[in-house]
């Protein structure tokens, strides 16, 4: 399934230029922002593949193996919270972006740009 992401560069970009506009005055205003494209994950590894010159497949984690995969690199409450998230959108209850259905931003970085300084070729 692809999602939207988008690089931390391009997010604080959109979030400085957002700060420093005027006033609208119509209240809180709601604006989604995402990379170029959506990935999947198959899509991380192919890119992770031509970064690093080797294989790299993406391979679904078990349902029952979330909680103590996520707690190898984040805490419980944490790792909790994505399998809420995830639940949530594998089940269809996260919405998406509506077509006019207020403000889009779109960072222009690519996965595989946004990759490349943390993968290193053999």
């Amino acid at each position: 399934m692809a999602q939207p992401t988008i690089s931390a560069r391009d997010l604080g970009l959109i979030a400085a230029d957002l700060l420093l506009r005027p006033e609208s005055g119509k209240g809180i205003a709601v604006i989604h922002a995402e990379g170029p494209r959506r990935y999947s994950a198959k899509d991380v590894a192919a890119v992770v593949s031509q970064l690093s010159g080797r294989m790299v497949r993406a391979q679904a984690v078990p349902r029952f193996q979330w909680q103590a995969t996520f707690e190898r690199t984040m805490p419980p409450s944490l790792a909790s919270l994505l399998i809420k998230a995830n639940d949530a959108k594998n089940k269809g209850g996260l919405v998406e972006i509506a077509p006019n259905a207020g403000e889009v931003r779109y960072g222009p970085t690519s996965l595989i740009d946004e990759l490349r300084p943390f993968v290193l070729p053999e």
